[in-house]
């Protein structure tokens, strides 16, 4: 009997159509939910489908505090405060609106939100009791300077694969960052065995 694998995450746990690269993910049968850019109130959104849909084992990467999302002609688009640029679905006065706001953010108040909603995220999931494998990603990520680990009241579903960590462009393209196809079959290999495909 097939598991119904779930992915849940940010452009890491994306597709890139225009690639030659076969993604980690794409290497097993799964179902993606991940989205480009997504935040993690959207990556927490997209494990509660997970859960709603009895996903049989969940993936899910987390992402940088600095990530958000607006409404946007009538759809919600997940955006980087970093990157308010042409990658972007927005038109110039959006842009510089968002760029004015970005002045008067607080980054330990963003980073302490986007905790509390990957606590959150990962008691729901516990408490689901659907398996699951959680990687902190760009949360706190070193190449961000961050602080080093957090949830370890969680570390019994921590995935030993951080695939920030294996990041070698930060381009808009391609989605997940990753180049190498060694390492993403080497990170499908890991996946596929934790899961018991």
């Amino acid at each position: 009997m097939t598991k119904s694998v779930y992915i849940c995450g940010d452009s890491f746990y994306s597709s890139d159509t225009e690639s030659t690269i076969v993604p980690w993910h794409e290497q097993f049968e799964r179902t993606s939910l991940a989205q480009v850019c997504a935040s993690n109130l959207l990556i927490s959104q997209q494990v509660e489908q997970a859960i709603d849909k009895q996903a049989d084992y969940i993936i899910v990467g987390f992402t940088s505090s600095l990530r958000s999302e607006l409404e946007f002609e009538g759809k919600i688009v997940p955006f980087s405060w970093l990157s308010l640029d042409d990658t972007t679905p927005f038109d110039s006065a959006t842009i510089d609106n968002l760029k004015q706001m970005f002045n008067n953010i607080d980054l330990a108040t963003e980073v302490k939100r986007n905790q509390l909603i990957i606590e959150a995220t990962l008691q729901r999931l516990a408490d689901s009791g659907i398996p699951f494998l959680f990687d902190q990603g760009g949360f706190e990520h070193k190449s961000y300077e961050g602080v080093g680990q957090y949830f370890a009241k969680f570390d019994q579903y921590r995935s030993k694969v951080c695939l920030w960590d294996h990041a070698d462009v930060r381009q808009h393209r391609p989605y997940f960052h990753i180049t190498n196809q060694t390492i993403h079959t080497q990170i499908a290999d890991y996946y596929t065995k934790m899961v018991g495909l």
